[in-house]
């Protein structure tokens, strides 16, 4: 009889045992569920905010870039710029040089409001030692939008966005704005001929040239100019003439380059 008791109370304590770790266990399981959920909106509103924010650099490059170009012998070229400077109702349009074929050629630019304007060249480069930017303008009675300028020095795995109007598989250029999100990875202490300064992973395409260079804040950092994987000759190469080893060559060719927001002020400033 003794026996039994001991039988049968052993069983109890072993069935509350099961019943008891049964309820701790459904408990962390809950929790567990709980925490993955709230994790998962925790990623899902991080997603959220990072979408809203690309959007509001998207408007801001959008209103702020305009499409250059012209035909030659039938055949339109041209690239990007950014509106930079306004005085009465003269806007200032800053580009690469290269963009600009011919100082005496009539450029086209039309704005985000699809308005075309005749453009005037006022300043372009004249020699290798100065950095491939050129100045345009063009009259208007329209109240746009001019770029933010960054005062905060460049950072490396900084976040930006490139935007330009590339040219497509048919020798068109876009009439649409394109956009690519990057990282700055390469900022060199003096800057390649042109005033290429930064090497960033954003994909550059041609016609982009001219392009604004935005921070998360959506300011000026910098122009595009220079896309990965250049055909033709050898861009990397210092302002003071010392050609880069090929490694550093070859690595710098796998990212984009700009030119520096500092150095399109000092540009404006001595070509206004």
């Amino acid at each position: 009889m003794l026996l039994f008791s001991m039988i049968m109370l052993a069983s109890f304590f072993h069935f509350w045992r099961i019943l008891l770790l049964g309820k701790i266990n459904n408990s962390i399981g809950s929790n567990q569920e709980i925490i993955t959920i709230k994790k998962i909106s925790n990623n899902n509103s991080e997603i959220l905010q990072k979408t809203e924010k690309e959007k509001v650099l998207e408007k801001i490059a959008q209103e702020t870039n305009v499409r250059i170009f012209t035909t030659d012998n039938n055949i339109e070229i041209g690239g990007s710029g950014v509106l930079i400077k306004k005085e009465n109702n003269t806007y200032f349009v800053v580009t690469n040089n290269h963009v600009i074929n011919d100082i005496n050629t009539p450029y086209n630019i039309s704005t985000y409001d699809e308005k075309i304007y005749k453009g005037e060249v006022i300043k372009d480069k004249n020699n290798l030692n100065q950095e491939d930017l050129a100045l345009l303008k063009f009259d208007s009675l329209e109240d746009y939008n001019i770029i933010k300028i960054s005062q905060k020095p460049l950072m490396n795995n900084e976040v930006i966005l490139a935007s330009g109007f590339p040219f497509q598989k048919n020798l068109k250029q876009s009439q649409k704005l394109y956009y690519t999100m990057g990282k700055i990875e390469i900022i060199l202490s003096k800057a390649l001929i042109g005033g290429y300064q930064f090497g960033y992973t954003n994909l550059v395409h041609n016609g982009m040239s001219g392009g604004s260079i935005l921070n998360e804040k959506g300011e000026l950092i910098g122009l595009n100019g220079l896309g990965k994987y250049p055909i033709f000759g050898n861009p990397y190469i210092y302002e003071d003439g010392l050609i880069i080893d090929e490694k550093e060559n070859d690595k710098m060719s796998e990212l984009s380059w700009g030119i520096p927001v500092k150095k399109i002020e000092k540009f404006i400033e001595n070509n206004n």
